[in-house]
């Protein structure tokens, strides 16, 4: 920039960082549009101090608002397509026995009921509309990805009737190209989801709409559980949550698609006078 006062000319520089913008609502362990409902013998902690398990209700009914609105971001969902190229789940395949599940798709209007366990390794892409249950134990090692938008949670579920546990991507090769889509657990913004077993570990963000907690959990989530939805966030169970923000990534996968500049003050410098 350069500017002057009478005979005095002054150019001066300063450089700016582009880095991904990390939205507020992320500074939360729950978010919620809908009211938070609770039953049961409910434990909530945050792993190494109290302020990781704070929790934002949008409609607070008989609470006293404490901060200032924010925004709920909907994550871009249809990056992770490319990823989805292993097999597809339709109404033809069997599902009784259990299945690993690599960079699958369900295909949309299949509503599957997986009866065995089943393992999902890299991405699992759920197609709109589906109803999906999983009957029995369910290990994650990557990220649950619905391509649906927020209108479509009346005709979108997704129940885990067993256990649920999840992780990093596998060490294996095949999954260095998605390596990096790290910070997020399932990524549903249209879907209901239910957690009707015991549960040990979501890794990342949880986004739906609608979500509940039905059976005795004793988990860790290394991130926040988003709900879009003005129903309510309900959790009836014996459960014991850690929640442990520190452990994900700057900016979860899917939210990342925003830049924002950042002055470097110690890049200050005149470069005439």
């Amino acid at each position: 920039s350069t500017g002057g006062g009478g005979r005095v000319t002054r150019t001066v520089g300063v450089r700016f960082d582009v880095r991904p913008y990390r939205h507020p609502i992320f500074n939360f362990s729950i978010a919620t549009r809908g009211p938070l409902d609770c039953a049961g013998n409910l434990t909530v902690r945050g792993a190494d101090s109290a302020w990781e398990a704070n929790v934002y209700v949008e409609r607070p009914n008989n609470l006293t608002l404490s901060v200032d609105p924010i925004e709920f971001p909907v994550p871009d969902t249809g990056r992770f397509c490319q990823y989805a190229m292993g097999r597809t789940i339709n109404s033809s395949s069997d599902l009784s026995q259990d299945v690993v599940l690599t960079n699958a798709t369900i295909a949309a209007g299949t509503n599957p009921h997986f009866s065995g366990c089943v393992t999902i390794e890299g991405i699992l892409l759920v197609e709109s509309p589906n109803v999906v249950i999983f009957g029995r134990d369910v290990v994650l090692r990557g990220l649950i990805v619905a391509a649906s938008g927020l209108a479509d949670s009346e005709t979108n579920k997704i129940d885990f009737c067993g256990g649920f546990s999840s992780g990093p991507y596998p060490d294996r090769a095949e999954f260095d190209a998605i390596r990096s889509e790290a910070g997020s657990s399932i990524l549903a913004p249209g879907f209901a989801v239910s957690f009707q077993g015991g549960s040990s570990t979501l890794e990342g963000v949880v986004a739906v709409s609608g979500i509940s907690f039905c059976g005795n959990v004793n988990a860790v989530i290394k991130g926040t559980i988003i709900n879009y939805l003005q129903n309510p966030l309900s959790i009836e169970a014996n459960a014991v949550i850690d929640f442990d923000p520190q452990a994900t990534a700057g900016v979860p996968a899917g939210f990342d698609s925003l830049r924002v500049l950042t002055c470097n003050p110690s890049s200050y410098e005149e470069l005439a006078i």
